[in-house]
């Protein structure tokens, strides 16, 4: 009656409450119990109460004390009774895991005797200077400033 009086229809109050219009006809029917969430319906009674300019506290106490509403909150199931799956425990898992890992171990060795190799340039370029090396150290030899082999 109170939003009849001051000329505002359904949707216009639905629409600055930002609710839908069931929820505004379900509390005007006098029968909001029949609202699927009873905890979010009395906080539509209020602010509908509070838009209104009525007053808020008494209608939801007398939403509360409907016996058809329950307030209580649910009960809560545990979800320590929830298995959880190890995936090293799964055969498949384990296979591709190892793949994975040995695959890696082979990349690294494969890219450390890339990165470390030697590779002569020539043959003929290391016979020269092998040839060098060996004629330089018998100049060093005869000049005393190394000693020949035994």
């Amino acid at each position: 009656m109170e939003r009849e009086s001051k000329h505002l229809t359904l949707s216009q109050v639905a629409t600055d409450l930002h609710l839908m219009p069931k929820v505004i006809a379900a509390i005007e029917s006098s029968k909001p119990q029949t609202f699927h969430n009873p905890v979010f319906m009395r906080g539509y009674i209020r602010n509908y109460a509070n838009y209104l300019g009525l007053d808020a506290k008494k209608y939801t106490v007398a939403f509360e004390r409907l016996g058809t509403v329950n307030l209580a909150p649910p009960v809560i199931k545990s979800t320590n009774s929830v298995k959880q799956r190890d995936p090293f425990k799964v055969p498949f898992a384990r296979g591709v895991s190892w793949l994975f890992v040995l695959t890696m171990l082979g990349v690294i060795f494969w890219w450390s005797q890339e990165q470390y190799r030697v590779v002569p340039s020539d043959a003929s370029s290391l016979t020269a200077t092998m040839t060098d090396i060996a004629s330089e150290s018998e100049r060093l030899i005869d000049e005393g400033f190394l000693a020949p082999d035994a």
